[in-house]
């Protein structure tokens, strides 16, 4: 019985983390016994609710009178119970067992609901990404609709806006992003130097992000991996076409090196 109190305590624990924005964001960065505490804290905290509710019924003496209230005398009810087999569960222990499944499931989904709000699923990841900096600058990135400046440790280099950025699913081992340009730094100075403009060939095919033609926009999202990354900031077009056009010419490109 010991091993079966545990297990429902647990499941309650993970219906409540599964829903539960800021406790989802956390268990994504637990791992070996802290999982396990935090999923048993969240369902003790949800049995605890049940014995409550089960107290109060108890006082009120509630199931005599809704009982009676259908013609089922409780007396009927306790035999009808002990008919079952179940003797070795009370009563008592069926009430809390249930009162605390439901509530496991009510905070589940009053969770859910709260989390579809935009503004409060934002502030609620903004508070718990306080401390991680990728993380905070790929969420301010969504957020705010502005592009990142990425450089790869191979010197490929793309600015573009982050796509379907959600950090409460764990550690952010990849992001994708949707390039507006890419280039490369060279290799003797890390003077950035600009290849390719996407966004002039989404505009000059029309592209809006809907599924028009044969390409659209989700065709041309790549992913990042996280471990492949030199450098990483906001970019701003205004700001980058300030600093091309105001620095001095950059010395000619050696053909060598630019083919690597």
């Amino acid at each position: 019985m010991g091993f079966l109190y545990i297990f429902f305590i647990l499941v309650c624990g993970f219906i409540v983390a599964n829903y539960h924005l800021p406790t989802r964001f956390r268990q994504g960065r637990s791992t070996g016994w802290d999982y396990y505490f935090r999923i048993g804290l969240l369902g003790l905290w949800c049995v605890v609710f049940g014995f409550l509710v089960t107290i109060v019924i108890d006082v009120l003496n509630l199931p005599t009178y809704l009982f009676g209230l259908i013609g089922y005398p409780l007396s009927q009810v306790r035999e009808a119970w002990l008919n079952f087999g179940l003797e070795e569960v009370t009563s008592h222990q069926l009430s809390v067992a249930i009162f605390s499944l439901m509530g496991a499931l009510i905070f589940a989904v009053y969770s859910h609901i709260r989390a579809r709000n935009k503004v409060f699923r934002v502030s609620r990841l903004a508070s718990e990404c306080s401390g991680h900096h990728l993380e905070k600058l790929l969420l301010d990135a969504t957020v705010f609709n502005m592009s990142v400046s990425v450089t790869l440790k191979s010197r490929k280099w793309y600015a573009g806006k982050v796509v379907d950025f959600t950090p409460e699913t764990g550690g952010v081992r990849t992001f994708a992003l949707l390039p507006m340009k890419s280039g490369y730094r060279r290799e003797s100075d890390l003077q950035l130097v600009d290849t390719q403009d996407y966004e002039a060939y989404y505009r000059f095919m029309g592209m809006k992000g809907d599924h028009t033609g044969r390409l659209d926009l989700e065709h041309f999202r790549v992913v990042i991996p996280v471990e492949h990354i030199s450098h990483i900031a906001m970019f701003d077009q205004e700001t980058y076409e300030i600093f091309t056009f105001t620095r001095p010419p950059a010395p000619p490109v050696n053909a060598a090196e630019h083919a690597g």
